[in-house]
């Protein structure tokens, strides 16, 4: 499956959003904005989208471990981030079973309070999902990567539990190579890629043109807590 033709697919069921004000998931050095959006909640609507994709990314793994004969029988365990990627999870385990070699299990992490940091999460694991990650290899499931920061979250409490993280695996991938710069050194595998352009919130040019903030989708709640979106919400709100 073409990444073409996939973001035909996520665009007929309204997964891709564009014209809007996006406010992205933080990155190291500050927070990024943009005019396009993928919706994964529209994505995890439709369990039949849900089922090619894992298709498609069980293709790639194949071709993947024709180079790394050893990835395909590391993977025991997947692992996803609640809620958004559970779905995406569950059913990228279940499309593994095709493989001869493997029976994995399926667990999910959940959000925590960051003991180091009040304005930030971690990612956790029930007690019987540390014991099945425990000494296992383990596959991350992430739906959107942008830049990867929920994935890597999840690879931290994977090893925190004594688990291997083999990769990672993301039903879209959109940001471009910078995302495999990102993730290292855990390879990622993407079921498409696809580049969007975004800017740093100093220069992000909707910010100086007073487009108003899409609410409802991205990390604009959370922005406009910061001090730079409290200034902005200050001087376009008059």
């Amino acid at each position: 499956m073409g990444d073409n033709l996939l973001m035909e697919m996520f665009a007929k069921v309204g997964a891709i959003v564009t014209g809007s004000h996006i406010v992205y998931t933080p990155k190291e050095d500050g927070w990024y904005h943009g005019e396009a959006y993928v919706n994964k909640d529209a994505i995890s609507l439709h369990p039949k989208l849900l089922a090619m994709c894992a298709q498609g990314m069980t293709r790639l793994i194949r071709q993947f471990n024709e180079e790394h004969q050893d990835f395909l029988r590391s993977i025991q365990v997947v692992a996803a981030p609640a809620a958004g990627a559970v779905g995406w999870g569950q059913m990228l385990a279940h499309r593994l079973c095709d493989f001869a070699v493997l029976d994995p299990r399926f667990v999910f992490a959940e959000k925590s309070p960051d003991p180091a940091n009040s304005g930030d999460h971690i990612f956790t694991f029930r007690k019987i999902f540390q014991d099945t990650i425990k000494d296992s290899g383990v596959l991350v499931a992430e739906d959107i990567t942008n830049p990867g920061t929920s994935a890597k979250k999840v690879a931290k409490a994977v090893e925190a539990c004594g688990g291997k993280v083999v990769g990672v695996s993301v039903l879209c991938n959109r940001v471009g190579p910078k995302a495999h710069d990102y993730l290292a050194p855990y390879p990622l595998l993407a079921v498409a890629d696809v580049t969007m352009d975004m800017w740093h919130e100093d220069n992000c040019p909707l910010c100086q043109q007073g487009v108003p903030l899409n609410m409802d989708l991205g990390k604009a709640k959370d922005w406009l807590a910061t001090e730079k979106g409290q200034a902005w919400l200050a001087a376009h709100s008059q």
